[in-house]
């Protein structure tokens, strides 16, 4: 029975979150089409991605919970739901920017460029030392590390704001108290 629920909610999660990634991914494309460049600090590339993460996270966790009105959703499911979601959108959206960056040498270029220029806009860094950071990025920016380090940073992000959404989402102890028994009146104003 346990098993049955923990299956749900993983499939669950993994199907919406392949569609927040996949929205992710037509907001990259539509972004790149638009202005030539895959990370454009100039566009709101950056911004929309976030909206659209916090919007389609909190979109699908409430569904969730709105569609499963015998389960207690607690602070923590609430967080696990939504984590979950944004785990498998960031797998989705880490994979698509592998394959990007691995068949389009070009826009790898482009990033250590766009790198460069953020390093020299700053005015801290010698030329000698611009040019040992550079020949480092150079060895060491693969379209994997590119991927790798992208999934990091969205894990995190995403952690981030399945806490502030489990807040909102989570379910209040009054509702949980008319339409349990005793024995769970009592369990959960022990969580």
């Amino acid at each position: 029975m346990v098993n049955d629920k923990k299956n749900t909610l993983n499939s669950y999660c993994a199907k919406h979150g392949a569609i927040v990634g996949a929205v992710l991914i037509l907001l990259t494309f539509i972004f790149y089409f638009s202005t030539g460049k895959i990370n454009d600090s100039e566009s709101y590339a950056g911004t929309a991605n976030t909206v659209m993460t916090i919007i389609g996270l909190f979109f699908f966790t409430r569904q969730y919970r709105n569609s499963n009105p015998n389960i207690i959703f607690t602070y923590g499911t609430a967080f696990k739901t939504s984590f979950l979601i944004g785990l498998y959108s960031s797998l989705i959206v880490a994979f698509f920017n592998y394959l990007f960056y691995k068949f389009s040498p070009d826009a790898l270029n482009e990033f250590l460029l766009a790198t460069q220029d953020a390093y020299l806009q700053t005015g801290l860094y010698t030329d000698g030392q611009l040019e040992s950071v550079m020949s480092l990025l150079q060895k060491f920016l693969t379209p994997g590390v590119l991927a790798f380090s992208m999934l990091f940073g969205l894990v995190i992000s995403v952690a981030i704001y399945s806490l502030i959404i489990a807040a909102f989402l989570q379910s209040k102890k009054s509702n949980i108290q008319k339409d349990t028994s005793a024995f769970d009146k009592d369990m959960s104003e022990i969580e």
